[in-house]
């Protein structure tokens, strides 16, 4: 009983000399720092994603006014240009 008891405390001493734990806290606590970055990069994707969406849209938005306005020229110039023909 004697003998184990003096291993155990050696093996004690042995995770205490190699600093396991403090190892163990500074590799968690890289970790967390490492998830934060992550959560804020996806967070940050998720911001430009949504952006580019909206300038897409906008874009296209703009090019079907563009083709009505043009739409719309040509059918005032067409107009404009029939009733010289009956006039």
């Amino acid at each position: 009983m004697e003998q184990k008891k003096r291993r155990l405390d050696v093996l004690h001493k042995e995770i205490e000399d190699s600093q396991y734990e403090k190892r163990l806290e500074e590799k968690s606590s890289a970790a967390r720092e490492l998830e934060s970055q992550r959560d804020r990069l996806n967070n940050e994707m998720a911001s430009t994603t949504q952006q580019m969406e909206s300038r897409t849209n906008l874009s296209l938005r703009k090019e079907e006014a563009l083709k009505l306005d043009m739409e719309i020229e040509n059918t005032y110039v067409s107009f404009v240009l029939l009733s010289e023909v009956v006039i």
